[in-house]
């Protein structure tokens, strides 16, 4: 593209996507024709395909899994008897000396997911309605109430 007729010497952006309008403002503090495209730079995601979306969905969702999963405990003492009614609990590490008043906690428990049968349980349910619209908040509640009982 050629160079402007406003003796500046600055070059229109050639990008096919690039703006090009008079911004007043900018022309006025800079004294001479200043064009949008000057400014604008192309994207730099372009949008995804279907197929784009759902592998990178499902990448995304391995790795919160992956971060999100426990690693695997080990135990810090062992329950070895009781002694004038009492818990006697023996450190895993003899170095190690655990304090007094030191909180002990069970391991946790694993996840339990809902499975096809159950998910088609919620999901069987009418969550529209008179209007067909979506009624999110009780379909929402319905999940929940569904995993908080598998996983009391």
């Amino acid at each position: 593209m050629e160079t402007r007729d406003d003796g500046s010497g600055i070059r229109c952006n050639e990008h096919p996507d690039a703006p090009h309008s008079f911004m007043r403002d900018a022309s006025h503090s800079a004294g001479r024709y200043v064009c949008e495209c000057e400014s604008w730079e192309p994207p730099k995601n372009k949008p995804m395909t279907r197929d784009e979306w759902k592998e990178w969905l499902e990448e995304s969702w391995a790795e919160a899994q992956a971060r999100v999963s426990t690693p695997e405990q080990k135990p810090v003492a062992h329950i070895t008897g009781f002694h004038n009614g009492h818990c006697v609990i023996q450190p895993t590490d003899p170095a190690v000396v655990l304090p007094v008043g030191m909180a002990l906690y069970r391991a946790p428990r694993e996840w339990v997911g809902l499975t096809d049968e159950e998910r088609w349980e919620v999901v069987g349910k009418k969550w529209w309605d008179w209007e067909d619209s979506f009624d999110v908040e009780a379909f929402a509640r319905a999940i929940e109430a569904k995993l908080k009982e598998k996983n009391q």
